[in-house]
């Protein structure tokens, strides 16, 4: 429209050239006036997060147990929304995101350690301890001592939080829901129980390895299987630590007075 206007004003006032810059102009003011509006991509209309049900069981755990736990506290889901080019002279789309922290209850006594956690049946957490997507994480053990967790008492208050002393759980502070359908996803954790009495009397140990050349190696392995493929020889609990490394760190964990190994070689 304002094209149409300022050429015909601009070949009155100065002829062919004054047309041309009136075309010009008109150009650009209805270039931004009818401009397209930027593109929006999926978003969640509720942002609340499911709440827990009263009376679930708490289990007492005894060994290593692969665990559901139970979520004891959870915030409302944190939408961030970040524009994202689509190319010159494109409008910008908006891209949301969401993130949540939330509280998991996973033993009524005291633990020693997490091990591997598994979100929706995928690795989460590796043995060593590496996470395969970026977020807060605290364990809090579950001693009677055990302090309140500052995440919760931020949200909550102190004088509203409560320490949960001889509970064992872990809590997850902006974990990312994009993987996970933006909701909080089903968790499972490997849990390695505090070392009873009988262990921490143990102060000396034989190793036996398996039928594998590189047993006691504590660095990883690899055979090369050609094409570019590989194959880990000594790593298969985790993709960063050997199996022997693991291993020891579970002797650790378990019996914390273990002061001498005697390795028993074929």
């Amino acid at each position: 429209m304002a094209t149409l206007i300022l050429t015909a004003v601009g070949t009155l006032v100065g002829g062919p050239i004054g047309g041309a810059l009136g075309a010009i102009i008109g150009q650009q003011v209805d270039s931004r006036v009818f401009a397209p509006k930027g593109r929006k991509g999926p978003r969640l209309n509720e942002l609340a997060v499911q709440s827990s049900a009263y009376g679930s069981a708490i289990p007492k755990l005894f060994g290593t147990n692969r665990v559901a736990g139970t979520v004891i506290w959870a915030t409302d889901l944190k939408e961030t929304r970040r524009k994202v080019s689509n190319g010159k002279g494109q409008p910008k789309s908006t891209v949301y995101s969401y993130s949540t922290s939330f509280a998991v209850a996973l033993s009524a006594r005291r633990i020693a350690r997490i091990g591997r956690i598994w979100a929706d049946g995928n690795l989460l957490r590796g043995a060593s301890g590496d996470f395969k997507s970026e977020t807060g994480f605290r364990l809090h053990d579950g001693s009677e001592g055990q302090a309140i967790d500052p995440l919760i008492a931020s949200a909550e208050g102190i004088g509203m939080t409560p320490a949960y002393r001889g509970l064992a759980y872990i809590v997850f502070e902006r974990l990312p829901l994009a993987s996970f359908g933006n909701c909080i996803p089903q968790l499972t954790f490997e849990v390695l129980r505090s070392s009873t009495e009988v262990a921490r009397t143990i102060k000396a140990v034989n190793i036996i390895p398996g039928a594998t050349e590189f047993g006691y190696d504590t660095t990883v392995v690899t055979r090369n299987l050609g094409a570019g493929h590989t194959a880990s020889e000594n790593a298969h609990v985790s993709s960063t630590l050997s199996d022997f490394t693991v291993s020891l760190n579970q002797l650790q964990a378990q019996c914390p007075n273990v002061s001498a190994a005697s390795l028993v070689v074929a």
